[in-house]
């Protein structure tokens, strides 16, 4: 009876090591922002329709945040009419513009690493990416991601914080940045003198 009862014991020990780990994997995933398996290429699903978005994971044109120079570099070239242009100011930082009008270029996106060519830490989508995006999920990039009465507010809801990273009175310029947890995203707000633009930030780390 006695090795019978410590057979049990030990298999009721394992059960319990088995289900702490497995509960430790998902807060891990959870903490993390979720699975690698819900990425998703923004510029072709309608993110609002999903049953669950994390921005950390999302794609754009292919490119992921994580990924190296020369690798992102080499998702564009499947895009004849977009290039990457380094920032005169930083070199580590590029612009992905839009060459398909004759008369401008137009900037969709900005994208910055860390280091050199270390993973994409982060990217910036402008107003002018919403063309590229589907659906509901283009007034991400608008002020009614802000207005109570609108859809994509009525998807995002209100935002868990904000944060002013930077403000210069004397020319009425101010950035405020609006965080959105459940989505791992982040709207910034940029006020330069009476205009205001919303920008959609996928970011690597919170």
């Amino acid at each position: 009876m006695r090795i019978h009862n410590i057979k049990f014991n030990i298999f009721k020990l394992h059960l319990i090591l088995c289900i702490s780990f497995c509960l430790l994997l998902s807060f891990n995933n959870y903490a993390k922002g979720g699975a690698k398996n819900d990425s998703v290429e923004i510029t072709k699903t309608d993110v609002t329709t999903l049953k669950s978005f994390n921005g950390a994971h999302a794609t754009v044109f292919g490119i992921a945040l994580g990924m190296g120079r020369s690798a992102a570099k080499q998702k564009i070239t499947n895009y004849p009419y977009f290039k990457l242009k380094p920032d005169g100011f930083n070199p580590r930082r590029f612009y992905l513009e839009d060459i398909s009008s004759d008369t401008a270029t137009i900037s969709l996106a900005y994208l910055i690493w860390t280091n050199y060519d270390s993973g994409l830490y982060q990217v910036i989508l402008y107003p002018a990416m919403s063309k590229y995006l589907k659906g509901l999920s283009s007034d991400i990039v608008s002020p009614s991601c802000i207005d109570v009465a609108s859809e994509i507010y009525k998807y995002l809801g209100e935002p868990s914080a904000r944060q002013v990273t930077s403000e210069i009175a004397s020319i009425k310029s101010k950035t405020t940045q609006l965080y959105y947890p459940k989505y791992s995203i982040i709207i910034e707000e940029s006020q330069s003198g009476d205009k205001t633009l919303y920008n959609l930030v996928l970011t690597h780390k919170w």
